[in-house]
């Protein structure tokens, strides 16, 4: 399951649970792209719980075709877990990726992960 929220201020805001189809995957990253056209590289806050993979490998298959382009499109990631393989792969990338600020929290800090975005990102005007 997957729900978008980029309702509130400069923050792309989204909760994963259970299987991603290709249908949810294919709504995202034609979200993104929207968002990315209207402001700018993003601050993505991402809430992950439950999380099982991809339903069949179609929707492995829009995954991989789409996620490379995200590299250039995000400034700042945070992730809020309790899955310990999420948040360890965060913190890895956060090595391989020195042009994205990545961050990983757990699901009582979600608070603090959204204070940081705030403090972290352009679309805010407390910025700099």
């Amino acid at each position: 399951m997957l729900i978008i929220d980029t309702s509130k201020d400069h923050i792309f805001r989204y909760v994963i649970s259970g299987k991603l189809n290709a249908g949810d995957l294919t709504r995202y990253y034609c979200e993104l792209e929207k968002q990315y056209q209207r402001k700018g590289r993003l601050a993505i806050l991402v809430t992950v719980s439950a999380f099982r993979g991809y339903a069949n490998p179609k929707a492995l298959r829009v995954f991989l075709l789409n996620e490379y382009k995200l590299l250039s499109r995000v400034s700042h990631y945070a992730a809020v877990s309790d899955q310990s393989w999420f948040i360890t792969a965060i913190r890895c990338l956060n090595f391989f990726l020195p042009h994205i600020r990545l961050r990983s929290f757990k699901p009582d800090q979600l608070a603090e992960a959204e204070d940081w975005l705030h403090k972290q990102t352009p679309g805010n005007s407390d910025t700099l």
